[in-house]
């Protein structure tokens, strides 16, 4: 969609998307977890904060004159992030569900790590996220209070259970 969107808006060439793509596969994509627990995690956090970029984005567009076209599509696009996150969500359920001492561990190890992929797969990324700062599009306490703590409470995760978890690590 957004691709689409650039194109025919003019905002990029054939040749400037060609040149996101090949960058993009240039880097092979590190895997942030060694355990599938901890990557499932990482998806559900990955997907909601993707969906908050495109919210927020397509917030700036409209503050900025606005662009229907972009604006619908920045929407269909979170919107899919949402279903996305959605059922990675319901899948860790059951992680919560067999074994919750070790799905809470791993889940406070990803809020404690994370970082969006884009950051290290795109030869521009550290500039693009100062950018997305500077545009208040998405910083840390975003990620918490519009990530973090709305994914805790759909899992039914206490932030007290968190604490137990960060209070080892210190102990450690």
């Amino acid at each position: 969609y957004l691709q689409d969107w650039l194109l025919k808006a003019g905002m990029r060439s054939d040749e400037q998307i060609a040149d996101v793509h090949t960058e993009v596969f240039a880097h092979e994509f590190q895997l942030p977890h060694d355990n599938a627990r901890a990557m499932l995690i990482y998806t559900i956090f990955q997907e909601v904060a993707t969906r908050i970029h495109y919210t927020r984005l397509a917030d700036v567009v409209r503050r900025e004159g606005g662009c229907p076209a972009l604006e619908k599509v920045l929407s269909l696009v979170a919107v899919d992030e949402a279903a996305h996150a959605d059922f990675f969500r319901r899948v860790f359920e059951t992680y919560l569900e067999f074994d919750r001492h070790e799905a809470l561990g791993a889940l406070y190890e990803v809020i404690r790590n994370f970082q969006m992929p884009a950051v290290d797969l795109l030869f521009d990324g550290k500039q693009r996220s100062a950018r997305v700062k500077e545009l208040n599009i998405f910083d840390e306490s975003i990620f918490y209070g519009t990530v973090v703590n709305p994914i805790l409470d759909k899992l039914g995760v206490t932030k007290q259970e968190m604490k137990v978890y960060a209070r080892r690590e210190r102990a450690n």
